[in-house]
C-alpha cells in the first residue's frame, strides 16, 4: 500500500510538472503554442489525415461508390473544411483576445477542437463505409 501511494505522489508531481511547464505564468504566449498546443495540434492533424486517407481508399474499394461523385465530393468537402476550421479559429481567436500574438492560444486551441470533431466525423463515416463493404449493401 506503501509504495502503491508513493507512486501515486510522485506520479501526481510528474504530473503537475508536466502541466505547470504548458501552464506556466513566467511561458510566453510563444513558448505555450509551441511546446504544448502545436504538438496537440499536429498529432490530431496526423490523426485525421490518416483517417481521411482511409476513408478514400475504402470509398475506391467500394462498388458502390467507386467510379462515382463520392471521392471528388469528400475531397472537396474536406478542402472546404479546412479552410472554415481556420478561417473560423483565426476569427475565434481575434474576438477573444485581439492582438496577434495573444490570440494564438485560442486560435491553436480551436483548430485541435474541430479537427478532433472532424476526425471522429471521419472515423463513423468510413465505419459506415467499411460495413457496406463488408455485408456489399446498397445505400
Amino acid at each position: 500500500m506503501r509504495l502503491f501511494l508513493h507512486c501515486l505522489f510522485f506520479w501526481g508531481i510528474a504530473t503537475s510538472l508536466a502541466i505547470a511547464d504548458c501552464d506556466d505564468d513566467e511561458g510566453t504566449t510563444r513558448s505555450i503554442v509551441s511546446k504544448c498546443l502545436l504538438p496537440q495540434l499536429n498529432e490530431v492533424n496526423t490523426s485525421m489525415s490518416t483517417e481521411y486517407k482511409a476513408l478514400l481508399e475504402a470509398v475506391e474499394k467500394n462498388p458502390i461508390s467507386k467510379g462515382t461523385t463520392t471521392f471528388t465530393l469528400l475531397k472537396s468537402a474536406q478542402e472546404s473544411w479546412l479552410i472554415y476550421r481556420d478561417e473560423f479559429c483565426a476569427a475565434k481567436g481575434i474576438s477573444i483576445v485581439g492582438g496577434l500574438s495573444a490570440r494564438a492560444i485560442p486560435e491553436v486551441e480551436c483548430k485541435i477542437e474541430l479537427t478532433e470533431i472532424r476526425l471522429n466525423e471521419l472515423i463513423e463515416l468510413n465505419t459506415i463505409l467499411s460495413n457496406r463493404n463488408s455485408l456489399n449493401v446498397s445505400p
